[in-house]
């Protein structure tokens, strides 16, 4: 069984930090017929990881730092986990170094692109409603236009998806290309060698047999 290692998000409880990856993302792991595998942020990116795994999945979350990207904080983004950031930043580049394919999805499309060098826009000023905090993620909200390459073999030309995300991918990161936008030009998926990512987030529609096939194409590439 191939066994993709999920990068975990970092939450403060009763005093101590734990770290917790998604019920849904694991479920659809496995039943896409892989083996989840929560990969703990720490201080270094320990080689173990890249013998043990096939593949790599990095999450949605807080806000990327845009110290990253050499520009300072918005006032109304974040909140930011540092630790986390240089952590994911660190265990893309050394899986690209070493061809382990990684798939992105939300925060994780946007820490791919800034860890390849490329930039955010902080907050996305659009007559979409790009961020819902009052809404739900499970509803389909908006179309993206889908342009030829892995994510249009998946889904076709066009999608109808979920809208969770108040910043996008400005400028691309080396090496990868856009492969979905929406209507009003935001970037919704980025494709490069080994690399898969979306900003949509597809685990949430669990009952709906179409997504399962992000997850799945994954890890047949494996």
């Amino acid at each position: 069984m191939k066994r993709v290692g999920i990068v975990s998000s970092s939450v403060e409880l009763d005093f101590r930090y734990t770290h917790e990856i998604p019920e849904l993302v694991a479920k659809e792991v496995v039943r896409a017929g892989a083996l989840p595998v929560i990969i703990p942020i720490q201080e270094e990116v320990s080689e173990r990881y890249f013998e043990e795994l096939d593949g790599l999945l990095f999450l949605g979350g807080q806000d990327v730092l845009p110290f990253h990207y050499g520009e300072d904080p918005d006032p109304e983004a974040g909140p930011y986990d540092m630790k986390r950031d240089a952590f994911e930043i660190a265990m893309i580049k050394e899986a690209i170094e070493r061809k382990i394919p990684i798939l992105g999805i939300g925060r994780g499309m946007q820490i791919i692109n800034v860890a390849l060098g490329g930039s955010l826009d902080q907050n996305i000023t659009s007559k979409i409603l790009h961020y819902r905090p009052s809404g739900t993620k499970k509803d389909p909200f908006h179309r993206i236009q889908i342009f030829p390459g892995k994510l249009q073999d998946i889904f076709g030309e066009e999608l109808i998806v979920n809208s969770y995300h108040r910043q996008g991918v400005r400028s691309l990161g080396k090496g990868l290309s856009v492969s979905a936008r929406s209507i009003d030009g935001v970037v919704e998926a980025l494709e490069g060698q080994g690399i898969l990512a979306v900003q949509f987030q597809p685990e949430f529609f669990e009952h709906n047999e179409r997504f399962i096939e992000l997850f799945r194409s994954f890890i047949e590439s494996l």
